[in-house]
């Protein structure tokens, strides 16, 4: 009798059935809940910037198409010069979902190809990964199958219950790559995924735990193929799921705050440009073998597949608390609808946007910041050599004032060198580590062997050609002081 208990309850789906509509973000209003990131990635180290919303639009890289699904998208238009960074997306909502939800995203097309790194995912309102990270839809370069995790605090661990689709693999979530489950189903990710027409994913955030499906365009269950945007949703129908994290190893309400929902497109990066990574599928993509000089540096239309179509993103719940704000709205004007999805409308100017002084990514020359180092030097040298005056003394001063801004500035412009040779990174734009994001956010989505790669690869490669330039820094900083 108690067998035959259990074994229903081992095999049952989640315990709540039907769910209450409470967001739909498709169509011309669907950047209406959404804020753009702005900034370069400083979260996976990703050789990209993602541009605030002006940019996006203007630029060409978040539009409606003539279906009226959302196009997200990497510049595929633009040659980049060697040592800046590609143009692309990140956009996170503007609600926070709490305990009780249900996501579901129904995708036409994937971002992939070598150094393509796309997810979308959720994160908690507060520290990562202290309120949580769910991973719903994450892979690289020539992946086939679409990776799903959990990210969080020591304590939540991955119990993989009889039921699962996919396979586990790292089944502590406190560690960096998270608790990691697989997807078995075909058509998950990359060109079979488009081929197929598309599919849908969908997360369930619950009391009972956390779970998630994916469904390739032919087998979308009918509750979803029927639903509308402003219909509920019945998952009682949808079979056992892909991953599966049944709370009791890991306690949801503890490990998890409210969540936002993030969809991003990075380049390389702390996973996807890592030679135990790239190598394999992408080693040959050019010369170098390198993944940012082979794709990132060069001729956009390597990225003429890494873009996002997507129909709709829906969020529901089981009738608690509504989604919160976690900023104030943004008033947003008509979006134009672009008749194509593989190639934007011509970008507004030729260059990528700048920074101030130098980031990778702007148009500020490594070169001019050598340079000033040297004509520093210059002018201490020959300042030094004539201390006749307290007008002289006076003329030094300012000599090392500005020989000494001189270094400082160059002083981020070695730790990027660092940042590429996969050294001592910290926080990329910070002086050694010591700053902060622009979110609040920590790195994320580290897997073992990334981080066992990250201090192995070959920095010589990476910092080949950029010697002459680094030595003219330090040498004009150093005459310049002496």
């Amino acid at each position: 009798m108690v067998f035959g208990l259990i074994i229903p309850f081992l095999f049952s789906s989640p315990a709540v059935h039907g769910y209450d509509l409470v967001r739909d973000y498709s169509g011309n209003s669907f950047f209406d809940g959404w804020d753009f990131y702005g900034h370069y990635d400083n979260l996976t180290l990703g050789d990209v910037w993602w541009l605030n919303r002006d940019d996006a639009f203007s630029q060409g890289l978040a539009y409606v198409n003539n279906a009226r699904n959302v196009i997200l998208k990497v510049d595929n238009t633009h040659d980049v010069p060697f040592n800046q960074k590609r143009n692309s997306i990140r956009i996170t909502t503007q609600d926070a979902y709490a305990v009780g939800s249900l996501w579901i995203m129904d995708a036409v097309h994937m971002p992939f190809g070598c150094s393509v790194w796309p997810a979308f995912w959720t994160k908690g309102t507060g520290e990562w990964p202290d309120t949580g990270e769910i991973d719903i839809m994450e892979a690289i370069n020539l992946m086939s199958n679409n990776q799903m995790s959990l990210h969080t605090l020591p304590g939540c661990t991955h119990s993989t219950p009889p039921n699962q689709l996919g396979t586990s693999a790292e089944l502590d979530c406190s560690q960096a790559a998270g608790c990691v489950v697989s997807e078995t189903q075909p058509n998950s990710y990359g060109p079979a995924f488009a081929a197929a027409g598309g599919g849908v994913f969908a997360a369930q955030f619950d009391v009972s735990g956390i779970y998630m499906w994916f469904w390739s365009r032919p087998n979308i269950p009918p509750s979803i193929t029927g639903a509308t945007s402003t219909s509920g949703i019945d998952i009682s129908q949808w079979g056992p799921p892909s991953a599966s994290y049944p709370s009791t190893t890991c306690n949801i309400t503890q490990f998890f705050s409210p969540q936002t929902l993030v969809l991003d497109i990075t380049l390389c990066g702390i996973w996807a440009g890592l030679p135990v990574q790239y190598q394999p599928t992408c080693g040959q993509n050019g010369p170098t073998g390198i993944c940012y000089n082979d794709n990132v540096v060069g001729a956009g239309s390597r990225y003429n597949d890494a873009f996002f179509e997507i129909k709709y993103i829906r969020a529901y719940t089981t009738g608690g608390p509504v989604p919160t704000p976690t900023g104030a709205a943004v008033a947003f004007a008509t979006l134009p609808v672009m008749t194509t999805t593989s190639a934007a409308r011509p970008p507004a100017d030729t260059q990528l946007r700048p920074s101030p002084l130098f980031y990778p990514g702007n148009g500020a020359s490594r070169k001019s910041v050598s340079f000033g180092g040297v004509m520093a030097s210059v002018m201490g040298l020959y300042t030094f050599s004539k201390r006749k005056s307290l007008r002289t003394m006076m003329k030094q001063t300012l000599v090392l004032l500005v020989t000494l801004a001189t270094c400082i500035m160059a002083v981020p412009i070695m730790e990027s060198d660092l940042e590429k040779a996969g050294g001592p990174r910290g926080r990329p734009g910070s002086l050694l580590g010591l700053g902060t994001d622009v979110s609040g956010s920590r790195p994320r989505s580290v897997t073992p062997a990334r981080r066992s790669q990250e201090e192995g690869m070959d920095g010589a490669a990476v910092l080949a050609g950029r010697a002459e330039e680094g030595d003219i820094n330090f040498a004009g900083c150093l005459l310049g002081l002496c």
